[in-house]
């Protein structure tokens, strides 16, 4: 899984520059680049439980997985572009609103054991409260913006569980002795 976290950490990081560089093409082909991105992180979640061979009757992610990947395609398949634009932004915000939601939980047991929470909630709180603006008011301008906060936030989704890990190893004398254990579901 070492080795995973170092291929997901370039591939989220390339995907966040492709993003910001070509945010005004794919502004329109908003639908593949949402129906891939929710589908991508369900596919993600539901090999990291496969291939990790967690039990099904513990916390996992393979099932709010396999919704992503199922609501991914019906983006892909089932909307248009043109047509369907404002229901690909809110489907876009629910999604991203729900993902922020779980990082929050992972935030706060991060923060429980003295550990980097603070910076998570705090990007959480941020994201959620930019994609409740675009939830109301979905205009281009606004998913415009919304793509640069992607790439931001797919950089940071990779960015802090490594600084959490430098963070625990320079001061562990704060960290709780819980917060050394690794999450079943960190880098989810």
């Amino acid at each position: 899984m070492k080795t995973w976290k170092k291929v997901r950490f370039v591939l989220y990081v390339l995907v966040a520059v492709l993003i910001a560089m070509f945010a005004n093409v794919l502004i329109n082909r908003l639908k593949y680049l949402i129906g891939f991105l929710i589908a991508g992180c369900g596919l993600e979640k539901m090999l990291v439980h496969l291939l990790t061979r967690k039990s099904f009757e513990k916390h996992n992610h393979f099932f709010l997985g396999t919704i992503e990947m199922l609501l991914g395609i019906v983006v892909l398949l089932a909307l248009d572009e043109v047509n369907d634009f404002k229901k690909i932004c809110v489907i876009w915000c629910l999604w991203a609103i729900l993902r922020e939601a779980y990082d929050i939980e992972d935030a706060v047991h991060n923060l429980i054991n003295r550990d980097t929470g603070i910076l998570e909630i705090f990007e959480s709180l941020f994201v959620i409260t930019c994609f409740v603006i675009l939830l109301i008011n979905p205009s281009r301008e606004k998913v415009l913006t919304h793509l640069y906060i992607l790439s931001i936030e797919l950089v940071c989704t990779v960015a802090f569980p490594y600084i959490s890990y430098v963070y625990r190893k320079n001061n562990p004398r704060k960290v709780k002795k819980e917060a050394f254990v690794e999450e079943s579901n960190e880098g989810l």
